[in-house]
């Protein structure tokens, strides 16, 4: 037997009633919700410690409690140059995060429930130390699986014997690495140390000799500062020989990595040829002319320096036989001629005697003729 009209209506008014107290039931539980947005109460508690030779902001904050509405999670970012970078969510009450020292830096956190966000709680980095002494114009440069290389500047408002010190930090391996091998030229500093790693995150903090002078962390991975130039080994062509209608290049691997290209270049162009994967390449050329080659190495958006400049030629140099003969005459001529210079000039200008030697000589011939006379016996006098 089917149901009657009104039967149906009193099911559907009790399907109501069953909802309409679900949702008082969860409006009483929660106390929060205010016209259908969750008001999600900022993290208190907070504290904070900064480590500034490792770059390293450890924050800690009170859990949120969100009874029967949802799983808290947490959102935290730094803001630095006005914009917010090193964004997450997660649900732990802590994060430990690299901070770029030196300039403006914020730290922020905020509670998340249902795809909804509380208000942001800031913290404001210190800034340590005397404003303008600390190190600027920092460049770092990553010769990967090699070392770093970083120089800086002293501080305009720091003295003249201030000296700076640079220390590595790699978080996931919890490495600290001090740089010994420092250059100094006037107020330009200069330090590098071996770093044998294909890429890992990474943090340079440099600091002065005096808590006056202001500290400058440097981040290898922050969104919005860039990470650190990295250069490839440079390859170098080994070989080059002449084969049909052109040459046969040959150049060293810098890394085991797969997937590598390299680009090679003809007569300084500007543009390479199509790259290839190879360590080596046939390549057709003019005949009878000069060339120049040289090799670089490219890894997803890494690159290397441009190996040197090998030259190949085949050009015909006899036409420049004459020129190179004539000067080589005049080279052996000039050489026989100092060699031989003082008999040319007794065959050309014969020797004048002296007088004074020749009477002398005539002189000194008559005084032994003298000498060589015998005096007249006794018995010989006149009486």
């Amino acid at each position: 037997m089917k149901a009657s009209p009104r039967s149906r209506s009193g099911d559907e008014m009790g399907q109501v009633n069953i909802m309409g107290t679900l949702v008082l039931l969860l409006v009483t539980l929660t106390g929060t919700v205010q016209g259908g947005t969750l008001a999600l109460p900022r993290p208190s508690n907070v504290s904070y410690t900064l480590n500034e030779t490792r770059c390293q902001l450890d924050v800690v904050w009170a859990p949120v409690r969100m009874e029967g509405a949802c799983d808290v999670e947490y959102r935290s970012a730094i803001r630095t140059g006005g914009n917010w970078v090193g964004d997450v969510f997660f649900t732990n009450t802590s994060r430990t995060v690299q901070v770029p020292l030196g300039k403006e830096v914020v730290f922020g956190v905020r509670t998340v429930c249902q795809k909804q966000e509380g208000e942001w709680l800031n913290i404001s980095l210190p800034h340590n130390g005397v404003p303008g002494t600390g190190a600027v114009n920092v460049s770092c440069v990553w010769h990967i699986e090699r070392y770093l290389e970083c120089s800086w500047l002293r501080g305009e408002n720091a003295s003249r014997d201030t000296n700076y010190s640079l220390t590595l930090w790699i978080p996931d391996l919890k490495r600290e690495q001090p740089c010994t091998n420092y250059t100094k030229q006037g107020g330009a500093f200069r330090c590098a140390f071996g770093l044998k790693y294909v890429w890992t995150e990474l943090s340079i903090s440099i600091q002065g000799n005096s808590k006056d002078i202001q500290p400058v962390c440097i981040l290898s991975e922050i969104s919005g500062e860039g990470r650190f130039p990295v250069r490839l080994k440079t390859p170098s062509i080994v070989n080059i020989t002449k084969n049909n209608g052109g040459v046969f290049l040959n150049w060293t691997k810098p890394s085991l990595w797969s997937g590598m290209n390299y680009d090679v270049e003809i007569n300084n162009s500007g543009s390479a040829i199509k790259p290839t994967h190879n360590t080596n390449m046939s390549i057709s050329l003019k005949p009878k002319a000069r060339h120049t080659f040289r090799v670089r190495a490219k890894f997803n958006n890494w690159t290397s320096d441009w190996s040197e400049v090998v030259d190949w030629d085949e050009r015909d140099h006899t036409s420049c036989i004459p020129y190179i003969l004539a000067p080589l005459c005049v080279a052996v001529l000039t050489v026989v001629f100092l060699i031989y210079r003082k008999q040319i000039k007794e065959m050309v200008l014969p020797t004048i005697p002296e007088p004074r030697n020749f009477l002398e000589q005539m002189f000194d011939g008559e005084r032994e003729d003298y000498s060589k006379v015998k005096p007249a016996p006794e018995d010989t006098k006149l009486s």
